[in-house]
Formats: structure tokens, sequence, C-alpha cells
């Protein structure tokens, strides 16, 4: 049985599916192009140790 959390580092494109477990140490909205209301993404800034 793999173990139930993955390090970031471990990470492989391959699989699509993973359980981390992270501190999020930053977190922001990037607004998109043409509609400033509208979010296109989140971005995180992720620490597992």
């Amino acid at each position: 049985m793999p173990p139930p959390f993955v390090m970031i580092s471990k990470m492989h494109p391959p699989r699509e599916a993973w359980r981390l477990k992270v501190r999020v140490l930053r977190l922001w909205v990037v607004p998109s192009f043409g509609n400033h209301e509208v979010p296109n993404s989140m971005e995180m800034i992720l620490l597992d140790e």
C-alpha cells in the first residue's frame, strides 16, 4: 500500500491524482486579460516540509 501523502519533489507527470499535505505560503488570483472582474487562475506557493 502506498504512503498516504506524497512529497512535492516525488511527483512525476504521468500520474494525474495526488494526495498532498502542504502549507499554503502565498495565495493570489490572476485576473482575466480581457475582463479584470473574472479570475483567470489561482496561483499558490506550497511547502510540504
